[in-house]
C-alpha cells in the first residue's frame, strides 16, 4: 500500500507541476481516503489550495498536515506563507519562527530564515530582517538564491539608512549577477536616498526596459521624477500601477507617491484623495499587526492628568546631582513633522556635536520607575538621590552601549516624542538642556496625516485628521503643563523662522548650547547625504536644500483641516500662530 501512496503523491506533485490542479486535488484526495494519517497528502493538497487562491481551506489542510507530523518543519513554513497571504502577519511570524525549532541547517530551515527575513522587511522590522539575511549567509551551505538574500539584505541596510554599505553590497552581487532585477532596483534606492538621483533614474530605466510592470520600479522611478521637477512624466508613471493587483504594504507606498506628485502639480483634492487611500489600507494593515492608537495615548494622558493637577504634597525636593560631565544631556523634542530631523541634520554637522537619532532611551528609565510601588508617573515624587543616580547612570550605560559617551563632544538625544517624557527628564536630569522644534499646528497635523510612517502604536493615531489633531493636542497640553510646572531650560525654534533667516536662527540656537559657530552647519544637506543612519520618512527634505514650500501647507487643504482647527486653535494662539 505505501507504494501506491508513494506513486500517487508523485502523480499528484506532477500534475501540480502542468498546471493541473483540479486533478492534483484529486489525486492528493484519494491518498487521502486510503491513509487519513498521511502528512505529506494534506500538506501538498494545501500547496494546491493555497496557490489556487483558496486560503482558508489550505490554512485547514495545512494545519492537518502538522497535527500527523508536527516535527517537519517544512509544514511550518508553508503555513506561514498562507497566514502571509491572509494578512495574518503577526501569526505568520510566529509560524515562521516555529520552524525554526529545528536547527538543522537544511534547506527547510533556510527557507524559514528567508521568509521570516523578507516578511518583516515588508512590515519596516529591518534590523530584524538583517539578523534573518546574515543568519542564511552564514549557514554552512550557501543557499542557492544567495543573490536574492543579497538583494533583501541590502534593501534593509538601504531602509535603515546605510545607504554607503547597501551600495557596496548591490554593486558587488551585480557584477556576478548583471541581470539580478533585485540587486538593481535596490541600487536604485539606494541611490536615491543619497539624492544621486540621475544615477538612480539610469537604473529604474533598467528595470523598466525589462520589466515594464514591475511596481517597485516604477513608484521609484516617478519620485525620482518627481524630486527632478518633472512631475508630469512622474505622475504618467505611476498611474501605470495597478494598485488594486500589489501587496497591501506595496498599495499604501504607491498612493502615498501619487499624493505627493499631485500636490506638487497644485491638484491638491487629487492628492487628498490619494492619502485618504493611502491612511485605509494603513488601517487595514494595523488591524492585522499589535499596534494599539488608544495604548500610546494612554501614554500621555496618564502624565497630563497627573501633573495638571498641580506637583503632588509629596513631592520630595532634591539636591543637584553630581556633575554629568562637561556637557549636560541635551534633548531634541517636538510633535512629528516639526522639523525636529532638519534641526538634527544642521547640528549633527557641527563638528562638536553628534546627534543620537531616534533611540528609544528613555523607556528603559520609566520602564525601571514603573517596577516600583507608585508607578509611573506617581513614582517621581517620591524618587530619591539613590534612585535618580541610577537611573542616571543606565542612561549613561545606554550612551555608552550606543558609543556616545564621548566627553569632547555634545550629544543630542533626538527623538520628537520624547516631549511627553520631559518630566520624567527633568526629574532625572535636572540640568537637561531641552531644544524644542516647533512649527504650525495645522501644518503639522495635515504633514502627519499624509506621511507613510511606519506603523507602531504612536503612528496609527495619523490615520485620521480627526485622530491626529487629538493627538497633537494631548501631547501640546502635557508640554504646556511641564512648562507650567518646572524651570525647564529651553530653546524653541521655529520651522518657519529657520528656513526664512537660517543664519540668526542657528546662531541663537548654537549660542544657547554654548557652542560656537561653524561655516559646516550651512552644508547640513551634503552632510546628510553622507551619514550613514536616517531614521525618519525626512530623508528626502534633508537631504536637500532648504525650501520654504511646506511653510502653510495646510492652506492648500483648508476644507479638509478646517473641521479641525478649533481642537487645535488654543496651540495655534498661544505659539501666537494665524488661522487665516
Amino acid at each position: 500500500m505505501s507504494e501506491n501512496i508513494d506513486t500517487l503523491l508523485r502523480e499528484g506533485v506532477q500534475q501540480q507541476q502542468a498546471g493541473r490542479p483540479d486533478l492534483a486535488h484529486d489525486i492528493f484526495q484519494q491518498v487521502i481516503r486510503l491513509d487519513p494519517s498521511n502528512p505529506d497528502a494534506w500538506h501538498l493538497d494545501g500547496i494546491v489550495a493555497f496557490r489556487s487562491g483558496n486560503l482558508q481551506a489550505a490554512k485547514k489542510m495545512i494545519q492537518h498536515a502538522i497535527e500527523k507530523s508536527p516535527d517537519r518543519s517544512l509544514f511550518r513554513v508553508t503555513l506561514g506563507n498562507v497566514l502571509r497571504a491572509q494578512g495574518s502577519f503577526h501569526d505568520a511570524l510566529d509560524s515562521y519562527a516555529s520552524a525554526l525549532t529545528d536547527n538543522s541547517g537544511d534547506a527547510r530551515t533556510a527557507l524559514a530564515y528567508f521568509n521570516r527575513g523578507t516578511l518583516l522587511q515588508e512590515l519596516g522590522r529591518h534590523e530584524e530582517a538583517l539578523e534573518d539575511f546574515d543568519t542564511l549567509l552564514s549557514l554552512p551551505a550557501e543557499p542557492e538564491n544567495s543573490g536574492d538574500i543579497h538583494a533583501f539584505r541590502a534593501d534593509s541596510l538601504t531602509a535603515l539608512g546605510q545607504g554607503d554599505e547597501a551600495i557596496e553590497v548591490y554593486e558587488s552581487a551585480l557584477q556576478k549577477q548583471p541581470g539580478h532585477i533585485g540587486c538593481r532596483l535596490g541600487l536604485a534606492e539606494a541611490l536615491e536616498s543619497q539624492a544621486r538621483l540621475d544615477e538612480a533614474l539610469v537604473h529604474t530605466h533598467h528595470v523598466l526596459e525589462r520589466a515594464r510592470d514591475h511596481w517597485r520600479a516604477a513608484r521609484l522611478h516617478a519620485a525620482i521624477l518627481r524630486r527632478q521637477g518633472r512631475a508630469d512624466a512622474a505622475l504618467k508613471q505611476i498611474q501605470e500601477i495597478d494598485s488594486g493587483k500589489i501587496p497591501l504594504p506595496a498599495a499604501l507606498q504607491v498612493h502615498a507617491e501619487r499624493a505627493r506628485i499631485h500636490e506638487c502639480l497644485g491638484e491638491f483634492e487629487a492628492a487628498f484623495e490619494q492619502s485618504e487611500t493611502q491612511n485605509d489600507i494603513a488601517q487595514k494593515l494595523a488591524s492585522r499587526l499589535p499596534v494599539s492608537k488608544d495604548k500610546y495615548l494612554q501614554q500621555v494622558l496618564e502624565p497630563l492628568r497627573y501633573f495638571s493637577s498641580g506637583l503632588p504634597d509629596e513631592w520630595r525636593d532634591l539636591p543637584a546631582p553630581s556633575s554629568w560631565g562637561k556637557r549636560p544631556p541635551v534633548f531634541l523634542v517636538g510633535f512629528p513633522r516639526s522639523g525636529a530631523t532638519l534641526l538634527d541634520q544642521i547640528l549633527d554637522s557641527h563638528p562638536d556635536v553628534h546627534v543620537l537619532e531616534e533611540r528609544y532611551m528613555l523607556l528603559a528609565l520609566r520602564d525601571r520607575l514603573r517596577e516600583v510601588a507608585e508607578g509611573y508617573p506617581a513614582a517621581l515624587s517620591q524618587m530619591n538621590s539613590s534612585q535618580r543616580d541610577d537611573l542616571r547612570a543606565l542612561y549613561r550605560k545606554q550612551l555608552q552601549s550606543e558609543g556616545r559617551d564621548s566627553a569632547d563632544r555634545l550629544v543630542i538625544n533626538k527623538l520628537p516624542l520624547n516631549l511627553i517624557h520631559v518630566g520624567l527628564i527633568h526629574r532625572v536630569f535636572p540640568e537637561a538642556q531641552i531644544i524644542l522644534a516647533l512649527r504650525h499646528p495645522c501644518d503639522v497635523v495635515i504633514s502627519c496625516f499624509m506621511q507613510d510612517f511606519a506603523l507602531n502604536d504612536s503612528t496609527a493615531n495619523f490615520l485620521t485628521l480627526k485622530d491626529s489633531a487629538y493627538l497633537y493636542d494631548k501631547v501640546m497640553s502635557l508640554w504646556k503643563t511641564y512648562q507650567n510646572r518646572f524651570d525647564l531650560s529651553v530653546h524653541e525654534i521655529r520651522y518657519e523662522n529657520l528656513v526664512e533667516d537660517f543664519g540668526s536662527e542657528v546662531a541663537c540656537l548654537l549660542n544657547f548650547l554654548e557652542l560656537p559657530w561653524k561655516d559646516e552647519v550651512r552644508g547640513f544637506a551634503a552632510h546628510a547625504r553622507t551619514r550613514t543612519l536616517i531614521q525618519t520618512p525626512s530623508h528626502e527634505q534633508v537631504t536637500s536644500e532648504l525650501y520654504n514650500r511646506s511653510c502653510g501647507r495646510w492652506r492648500n487643504y483648508r476644507p479638509w483641516i478646517e473641521p479641525h482647527i478649533k481642537t487645535l486653535e488654543p496651540h495655534i494662539d498661544a505659539f501666537g500662530y494665524d488661522k487665516s
